[in-house]
């Protein structure tokens, strides 16, 4: 997947020798504009069309493919307008002045990371909503927050680091349902520790939406943990408080299956039933394990998720519930890649049309596969985010 990675716009001032003593303090736009004969521009109505080519520094070290400006250029830089920058997989959109980012930067990826193809030819426009970053002089501005959208669904918000991850005290993730989430502090991206919350409502801060939280007091703290070959949380038992709310765990109805999930509460197509954690290795190290194994998937980057059979009862895990999915023909629930705040990057329980409550979740695991799946997209979000923002 091409990303185009904004953290590093501030790194070009220190790497690029553009011999002009005006841009040596100047923003990195400045740069990609530098040398005329590494990029081609044409003029449309007003608005510039930039195609970066081999040898331009913001194509070389960022991968940066377009650039489209709506405002001025006066040949050396954006007096004033927004500008799109563009990368196979990326669209980063922004308000510019003097080549320099300043005001809310929105980055849009395709729904699953690296667009789809189709003949060799990229067949999907990135338009889901991956990050809310306000920006001050081609810096993330630290004292306001801003949103991210990790796969699968939820938010995070929080303040931001220089590398635009989240990091600090109180930071925010709230769960797909957005009525739960998790109240806390995070560090370079990843959650800490954080208390479960409930959601009461939403105003306004420094332009973005922000979420009012009410601490549910009874609930343990949780705290990250990436699950490896050898360990799958030290919080064995401590549920998820989405679980919680939308499943629970008892015996089946297919017959000699054990037990299954239950819907508790309705869900429509493509909204997060339930997490999948568990050992995760390479696939050949793991093999003997999973094989040993009620449970086990094949993520989408060739590794083996799989919870072992001391793990099967809920006596012994009950941290997520997701590997309790049984095999059914007629499924209704499908399994793909998701990110979550206690164990990082897993599997999730997808339904795939609309559930009432009270219906057993089924996987037909005989027919998994990342392509199969690859048109059905993440409940998105972004619009409940856009209407409350002030670009």
């Amino acid at each position: 997947m091409k990303e185009i990675d904004v953290s590093k716009f501030d790194l070009l001032n220190n790497d690029v020798k553009l011999g002009k003593d005006s841009f040596n303090k100047s923003c990195f736009l400045r740069q990609c504009f530098s040398n005329l004969s590494n990029l081609n521009m044409y003029k449309s109505n007003g608005n510039y069309t930039f195609n970066l080519l081999p040898g331009n520094v913001c194509f070389d070290k960022l991968e940066i493919e377009m650039i489209q400006v709506n405002g001025t250029y006066d040949g050396e830089s954006i007096v004033n307008g927004i500008v799109e920058i563009k990368n196979e997989d990326n669209i980063v959109q922004a308000p510019v002045t003097d080549s320099c980012i300043n005001g809310l930067l929105r980055v849009f990826r395709c729904k699953f990371g690296a667009c789809a193809t189709e003949n060799g030819k990229i067949s999907e426009t990135p338009s889901y909503l991956d990050e809310l970053t306000f920006y001050s002089e081609d810096s993330p501005d630290p004292n306001i927050f801003s949103w991210w959208f990790p796969w699968g669904g939820g938010a995070i918000y929080c303040t931001t680091n220089k590398n635009r991850q989240a990091e600090g005290k109180e930071c925010i993730f709230l769960y797909p349902d957005i009525e739960v989430g998790i109240v806390g502090q995070w560090r370079h991206g990843i959650m800490v520790t954080g208390q479960p919350a409930r959601l009461k409502g939403f105003s306004i801060a420094s332009g973005m939406l922000k979420p009012e939280m009410e601490m549910m007091q009874d609930k343990p703290h949780y705290t990250f943990f990436q699950s490896n070959s050898t360990s799958i949380t030290p919080d064995l038992m401590l549920t998820d408080i989405y679980e919680d709310l939308h499943i629970e765990v008892r015996p089946s109805k297919i017959p000699d299956a054990g037990e299954g999930i239950f819907a508790k509460t309705s869900f429509k197509k493509k909204e997060i039933i339930a997490y999948y954690n568990g050992f995760i290795n390479d696939e050949n190290d793991s093999l003997a394990n999973a094989c040993s194994s009620v449970a086990s998937v094949k993520t989408s980057d060739n590794k083996l998720l799989y919870v072992p059979q001391i793990y099967q009862s809920r006596e012994t895990y009950k941290a997520s519930s997701g590997h309790k999915t049984n095999h059914g023909q007629n499924a209704n629930a499908f399994l793909r890649d998701c990110e979550n705040p206690r164990f990082g990057e897993i599997m999730c329980v997808f339904a795939d049309r609309d559930i009432e409550a009270e219906e057993e979740i089924l996987i037909n695991y005989g027919y998994f596969d990342s392509k199969q799946t690859s048109n059905i997209q993440y409940k998105d979000y972004s619009q409940l985010f856009f209407k409350a923002v002030s670009i």
